[in-house]
């Protein structure tokens, strides 16, 4: 049985994450004794953090295009009816009625790329609720309904939206919504409840099991790349 695409594609950004957290555990213990020790582990989890949640949007970019590729027939029906509104619109009625779209029934997944995301940015998400309803505008529902998250994955996503977006802009508002975002977790997402006052010490603090936060985080993009595939 040929391997699935998508499981491929989950378990190579699993093991780029694992390879990540390798490395930064080995910078926390090369920073042991410093001087500056304390501002060094804030630099280099802060950092830590904001790397896996980039990679994890390039991993969520790319797996929604590999799964419309893999079944476009949703997607490119939609796509004509798009493209005869607007042709109607702006040339009317007579002129769309000349209009043929007839795209293939396979698609290769660079094409699908260029068709879904021409300009190269990514395709990006706001919040769990922007991630299901792009699904469902893109993909069959057999995949569409692996974005519709439970609750627990839908707090966390919206989560990791707001810490990564802090840490970019490092702005008032993305405080504030880092805040937000971290003041409704509840039951599994608690272990990343607390203080976003000093952002730095809330990442490095560390768990029972002498984990991190930034660690924890990490681990739980993990766990969400694998029921996405």
């Amino acid at each position: 049985m040929p391997a699935n695409p998508a499981k491929q594609l989950s378990q190579k950004f699993q093991k780029r994450i694992e390879k990540s957290i390798a490395h930064h555990n080995e910078l926390l213990l090369t920073v042991q004794g410093k001087l500056r020790q304390a501002a060094l582990e804030t630099m280099l989890s802060e950092q830590f953090v904001f790397n896996v949640i980039v990679l994890w949007e390039v991993f969520l970019s790319d797996l929604i295009i590999q799964y419309l590729a893999m079944s476009p027939t949703h997607y490119t029906r939609t796509l004509r009816g798009r493209l005869m509104q607007s042709v109607r619109e702006k040339f009317g009625h007579p002129t769309a009625q000349f209009l043929r779209f007839t795209p293939p029934t396979q698609i290769s997944l660079a094409q699908t790329r260029a068709m879904v995301d021409p300009k190269e940015f990514n395709i990006t998400i706001t919040s769990a609720d922007v991630l299901t309803r792009r699904a469902n505008e893109l993909l069959e529902a057999k995949y569409a309904r692996l974005f519709t998250l439970n609750p627990e994955f839908a707090q966390f996503v919206n989560y990791i939206i707001a810490a990564r977006n802090y840490l970019a802009h490092r702005s008032k508002s993305s405080r504030k919504q880092l805040k937000s975002a971290v003041g409704v977790l509840e039951g599994p997402n608690l272990p990343f409840a607390g203080s976003v006052s000093k952002v730095g010490s809330y990442l490095k603090a560390r768990d029972a099991q002498n984990q991190t936060r930034a660690i924890v985080i990490a681990r739980r993009l993990i766990v969400l790349a694998e029921i996405l595939a």
